[in-house]
């Protein structure tokens, strides 16, 4: 008999369609984007924008890849990972992608970063397409993490854009992040469930999510 213990089966339609292995498993820290260590630093190449106020996605990618929001950003910038002025805090499409990958190989870090995937953004009311959620449901539950746009405060009628760092956790009905901002303001960073901070259910709360592989 074989021992499938730990394994993750895909089934469709009544029927194992795969048999994935456990991953590896890898301490994600919590981090802050308002740590004074890094929080004046300018973001990207920004003239005027920081860490501490608009740094919430590079502190994400810094979670995921095991190094601090100073040295992702630095490695970001270094692989042409930012736009330049007057958008220089804004992340170029690379920088999700083939900048975050080389960025999280060269500011010391001890995890490999691989870009898989980027959904669309969703807007408010939108209806997400048919498995838009299990998708990020069963990545999460498969070992590897994400990040997920969600909005800063939900009781605000406008969007106000937010990243936080979706962990390779099976929670039934949530998933468990570290978030950079803490609104209490008593740490630097934590880890929290997505749920109800940020939506009533998974299909509202995530905008977009980029899932990404680490080994």
């Amino acid at each position: 008999m074989i021992d499938l213990t730990g394994y993750r089966l895909v089934i469709e339609n009544n029927v194992v369609t795969e048999c994935v292995p456990p991953k590896t498993q890898v301490a994600y820290e919590t981090l802050g984007q308002r740590d004074p260590k890094w929080a004046r630093i300018l973001l990207g190449n920004s003239l005027s924008s920081t860490l501490g106020s608009y740094g919430c996605l590079v502190t994400s990618m810094a979670v995921l890849a095991g190094c601090t929001p100073q040295q992702m950003n630095d490695a970001l910038r270094r692989n042409g990972g930012f736009q330049a002025e007057p958008r220089g805090a804004y992340m170029a499409y690379a920088g999700f992608t083939t900048a975050f990958e080389k960025a999280s190989e060269s500011c010391g870090t001890r995890q490999k970063v691989k870009f898989v995937h980027m959904s669309g953004k969703m807007l408010a009311g939108q209806e997400r397409p048919a498995g838009w959620t299990q998708k990020l449901t069963d990545w999460l539950e498969g070992g590897n993490p994400a990040i997920v746009e969600v909005d800063m405060d939900i009781k605000n009628t406008s969007q106000q854009q937010h990243f936080v760092a979706a962990l390779p956790e099976k929670v039934i009905g949530n998933i468990q992040i570290v978030d950079p901002w803490d609104k209490a303001g008593d740490t630097y960073g934590k880890k929290q469930m997505l749920l109800p901070e940020y939506g009533k259910d998974i299909a509202s709360a995530a905008w977009r999510y980029i899932l990404y592989e680490v080994t």
